[in-house]
């Protein structure tokens, strides 16, 4: 299970709790916030994950995935209570605390240590486990969680499923922010809609694939991704049968007029 900040309208912030399950992200539930900041509080995450928490239960949520805006020491010291494992990435000026009284910063312990694992530190006031290393593009990551250290970045992996479905939403699918709403309870409306159409979309290119196979291209990935697949599946369907029901209610407009034009000639 992730978590993600989306903002689409003016003032207004998507706080989204979404099932990572294989490669997709199933988007569950999702409130919308009215605010100036951009990023959900510990009040608001707390008061969705406890909704979340009270239908699933902690035992069916295996972890929860955060990018860095989702830090701090009441929502840190909640997850541990309810018992809802985590990972979540965290800005590199949040100081660690080791069991031997050193204090360090994530920067300064990557470029000593390199890539380092520790158990039970300190951050934000709570007892996590650490992970300090380098990202792909080489920016620094630094996560912690109470996931065993050693699985905490393959676990951050799995946030990538929720960039997939904000990609979707957003400039690659949907273009949900030009919507122009402005209106909370319009914009809530829309973005339900929206989240079913983008599962609906990888249900039928996956149904599809089972009949025509995904062809890849050289480089290994294939040409269009499922989510893609998908709409584009669905937008022919769309148009086939526009052309056809424009084609024959033309073809029933030329018949009445024809009839009308007899009867005048007549």
């Amino acid at each position: 299970m992730t978590v993600q900040n989306g903002t689409v309208a003016a003032r207004s912030t998507i706080y989204c709790v979404i099932a990572s399950i294989g490669k997709m992200g199933v988007p569950l539930y999702f409130e919308m916030l009215d605010n100036k900041s951009g990023n959900s509080n510990s009040e608001d995450r707390i008061r969705v994950l406890q909704r979340m928490v009270s239908i699933l239960g902690p035992a069916r949520i295996s972890y929860l995935v955060m990018d860095r805006e989702f830090i701090g020491h009441k929502w840190l010291k909640w997850l541990k209570h309810q018992g809802v494992h985590f990972c979540a990435r965290v800005p590199k000026h949040h100081s660690i605390l080791f069991a031997d009284g050193e204090r360090t910063t994530a920067e300064a312990l990557l470029h000593r240590e390199g890539a380092t694992h520790a158990q039970d530190v300190v951050v934000d006031q709570v007892v996590v486990n650490l992970y300090v290393g380098k990202a792909k593009d080489g920016e620094l990551l630094y996560l912690i969680g109470s996931l065993p250290c050693r699985e905490l970045k393959s676990a951050y992996r799995k946030r990538w499923n929720i960039e997939v479905f904000f990609q979707a939403l957003k400039g690659r699918g949907f273009h949900l922010e030009k919507s122009g709403l402005r209106s909370l309870s319009k914009m809530r409306k829309l973005f339900a809609l929206t989240c079913i159409a983008y599962v609906i979309c990888w249900a039928v290119a996956i149904e599809d694939a089972k009949v025509k196979p995904v062809k890849r291209k050289k480089h290994g990935y294939p040409q269009y991704s499922v989510f893609r697949r998908g709409l584009n599946l669905i937008r022919l369907a769309f148009k086939t049968a526009a052309v056809k029901l424009i084609t024959a209610l033309w073809e029933r407009i030329e018949f009445q007029f024809q009839r009308v034009l007899l009867k005048t000639i007549g």
